[in-house]
């Protein structure tokens, strides 16, 4: 015979069980799922890392890469493949990147010429969901280059000559909308002046023309322009941070020559694809960042006016990655610049 309350207490028993068997369920599932994340990490990498690059071979990015290889090679146990994808603006390797598998065996260095291909809208996927940063390698200005038969050796003295002949000035860049064009016209806007300006697929391919003087002017890491202005086949011309590199003291920044509040840096970072696990990511970015801090990649660093990058979380990263987005979105809207494919 049923009594008051018997339903109710069946109900809550069945829900009871119900609970319980989920929990059966879920519990082991998260347990596989931990599990799963710590052999991941626990494991990798288990085979050779493919670290591909945004430049030409011989460019900034190349060297700092080249020298990092062999530490990262040796810190993870396993053989670190370089694979250079120049030209097009960086888009082969930023294409090459997005469609790798994200498990931690393929990351990229590339420079702030990355965001800016994701705002000029030159590939068909958003890069802030697409990829996501997980170490800064470095930071650096870039020092003016000239050609000897420019008539200037200041700053002054290349806008009073640039406005005396409109468009004469011929500058190189790294290609068409790169961090070294808009630096460039951005100096060309503020100053008054109107230079014309040449693009390459690289600045390791535009050195050679500056030298050859079929260009007279570049903006280039200090990597590029060490050895050309010790031997004097270049000269400085100033240098784009908002101070003087301990490493070239005696060229004067962009600012202090006369325009006022200019600063354009430049700065190298690692990817990889979006999805990639974050405890593999964080071994990368552990890894990374022992690697550029190590006491003998510093010190060859410091001569070319190079700073480690800053360690920094995952978390920070991607937050500095959407704000230097928005700033570089914000920068094209209003400058005026007609940046054609």
């Amino acid at each position: 015979m049923k009594r008051p309350g018997d339903d109710v207490r069946s109900v809550d028993a069945a829900r009871y069980s119900s609970r319980f068997i989920v929990a059966l369920l879920i519990v082991p599932s998260l347990a596989i799922g931990a599990a799963n994340a710590q052999h991941a990490a626990g494991t990798y990498p288990n085979k050779p890392l493919r670290l591909i690059v945004s430049s030409t071979a011989g460019s900034a990015n190349d060297a700092l890469v080249r020298l990092l290889s062999p530490k990262l090679a040796e810190r993870f146990g396993q053989s670190v493949v370089v694979d250079n994808r120049g030209g097009a603006n960086g888009i082969p390797a930023l294409n090459a990147t997005v469609h790798a598998s994200p498990d931690g065996y393929t990351v990229m260095s590339a420079g702030n010429l990355l965001v800016l291909n994701g705002v000029l809208k030159r590939v068909d996927f958003d890069i802030r969901k697409a990829l996501a940063p997980i170490a800064q390698l470095s930071s650096q200005p870039y020092i003016l280059l000239a050609h000897p038969s420019l008539p200037a050796n200041s700053l002054g003295e290349l806008i009073a000559h640039a406005k005396s002949k409109p468009g004469a000035v011929i500058y190189g860049s790294s290609g068409l909308g790169s961090v070294n064009h808009l630096g460039t016209a951005l100096l060309a806007g503020r100053a008054g002046i109107e230079m014309t300006h040449v693009p390459y697929k690289g600045n390791a391919l535009a050195v050679p023309d500056l030298l050859g003087g079929r260009i007279q002017l570049l903006f280039a890491s200090g990597v590029s322009a060490a050895t050309h202005l010790k031997s004097a086949k270049l000269k400085a011309i100033a240098i784009s941070g908002a101070k003087r590199s301990a490493a070239f003291p005696d060229i004067p920044t962009v600012a202090e020559s006369g325009v006022a509040g200019y600063e354009v840096t430049n700065a190298y970072f690692v990817y990889v694809p979006a999805g990639t696990p974050t405890s593999i990511s964080q071994v990368l970015n552990r890894e990374f960042y022992d690697a550029v801090h190590a006491p003998d990649v510093r010190a060859k660093l410091a001569p070319s006016g190079i700073d480690a990058g800053e360690r920094q979380t995952l978390e920070a990263l991607m937050k500095a990655y959407l704000r230097e987005y928005q700033a570089w979105e914000n920068f094209l809207k209003t400058s005026g610049l007609k940046l054609g494919d």
